[in-house]
């Protein structure tokens, strides 16, 4: 049975990995945001930074969504 779940365990870890990572993006970009010199420069950075605080914070959601399912799978899984 506890072999069974490894491989969900394995996943488990990977997206709590992954999870972490797109929340140091996430910092980084609000860092940014919060410097005003960032308004002086080209408009373009500060759309693409926007852009991609949007798909990062969308993929981190849907990621959270999925790390939940997969713990009450192994959880159900490890209690069986």
């Amino acid at each position: 049975r506890r072999a069974e779940a490894a491989p969900l365990r394995k996943a488990i870890k990977d997206a709590e990995a992954k999870m972490e990572r797109l929340r140091v993006e996430l910092d980084k970009i609000e860092a940014l945001f919060h410097d005003p010199s960032i308004y002086d420069g080209a408009p373009e950075r500060v759309t693409k930074l926007g852009k991609d605080k949007a798909r990062f914070t969308a993929e981190l959601e849907a990621l959270e969504e999925k790390w939940l399912t997969m713990s009450a799978e192994l959880e159900e899984a490890e209690r069986v």
